[in-house]
């Protein structure tokens, strides 16, 4: 078993920064800006963090998640990225581990079936979609601990905005936060979980879409642009646009072995290595360039194809001027980069559903 010393620097870099959690969680909790980003990561390097620092960071996770749970406050977020459903993934995970009280995801899952009823929203970020991708997660993770009185619910929303989306010719945000590649991968997630299933006739009809929303150069590559139908590219990065998609169409191939998802995630791949000097952005996941680090690793898992590890390693500086320490918004995400860069068959890309579960 590796210790964080032995994994070398980059464990060391995670460690730190996860030594102070982020701040604000009770506002925006998930895997986004909140603490449970940093647990899932440690969930992720549980083998390298050393007895005493895995005992600190154990008790932290009992605390937080028991505080979540017990939240009686409202809420129509739902995601894992901003939302409750965050918390009960981290309390699947804690179970498992014996860290965490069965009473307490009990709880977790209560409150997360109460706010998915009461929810309107459908994306990724916010809403259905992000429910369904924990749900795969959790139940990957736990047999038995997603809440699946909540499941139909939670396939129809997501399932009617992509069915909506396709029927209109643009305007639509393309990516994977808010638009219509990440609610095409919640529902696979779903089906290869064996959670529910899906019409073919369905997936024909958001591939249509999809497709139709990019653009080809001449050398095959493809690009999205953040809003189907712009000419502008907006904003590229994991959370709008080429990467986005692409990370979902890599996926969509992994959940359904079907070759026409891997041949326009290649062709996706090709547009983000052109965007790499063209595109404005930061340099978080979410919006910048340890999202294209993050899904250029990704790449290379599910192609074995070195050359995107070699793409991935342009984006492991480490941006002082971030200085929120969150998974997705700050300096934990860039760090886990570096982790994943140096055993990147070991370390799961963040909230692909049951893909990301370990």
């Amino acid at each position: 078993m590796k210790t964080a010393t032995q994994d070398g620097p980059a464990a060391t870099r995670v460690a730190h920064r996860m030594r102070d959690w982020p701040s604000g969680s009770r506002a925006y909790p998930g895997l986004i800006f909140g603490w449970q980003g940093a647990a899932w990561v440690r969930f992720q390097q549980a083998p390298a963090v050393s007895s005493r620092a895995g005992a600190s960071i154990a008790r932290r996770i009992e605390a937080e998640t028991s505080a979540d749970s017990a939240d009686s406050a409202d809420s129509d977020r739902i995601s894992m990225f901003v939302g409750c459903a965050a918390s009960a993934l981290i309390g699947a995970y804690g179970v498992r581990s014996g860290i965490v009280a069965p009473a307490t995801l009990r709880r977790a899952r209560a409150r997360l079936v109460h706010a998915a009823r009461r929810s309107r929203d459908w994306d990724v970020n916010l809403g259905a979609a992000g429910a369904l991708l924990a749900c795969s997660e959790m139940e990957t993770v736990l047999e038995g601990s997603a809440p699946r009185a909540v499941l139909p619910l939670l396939r129809d929303r997501a399932l009617a905005a992509a069915d909506a989306i396709s029927d209109r010719p643009g305007g639509w945000t393309t990516g994977m936060a808010h638009g219509l590649a990440g609610a095409m991968m919640a529902l696979e997630c779903g089906v290869a979980r064996g959670l529910f299933r899906l019409r073919n006739s369905s997936r024909q009809r958001h591939l249509a879409a999809l497709v139709g929303a990019g653009m080809q150069d001449d050398r095959g590559a493809m690009f999205w642009p953040q809003l189907a139908g712009d000419k502008a590219w907006g904003l590229q990065s994991w959370c709008h646009g080429t990467p986005g998609v692409t990370l979902a169409l890599l996926a969509l191939h992994a959940l359904t072995g079907q070759a026409a998802y891997g041949e326009l995630a290649e062709a996706g791949l090709a547009g983000m290595a052109w965007l790499v000097d063209r595109a404005p952005r930061n340099a978080t996941l979410c919006c910048g360039g340890a999202g294209f680090g993050q899904i250029f690793v990704e790449a290379y898992r599910m192609t074995r194809q070195t050359k995107w590890l070699d793409a991935a390693r342009r984006f492991t500086h480490d941006d002082a001027s971030l200085l929120h320490r969150s998974l997705f918004k700050g300096t934990l995400g860039l760090a886990y980069l570096g982790l994943r860069l140096a055993d990147p068959l070991r370390y799961p890309m963040p909230g692909l559903g049951l893909l990301s579960a370990s």
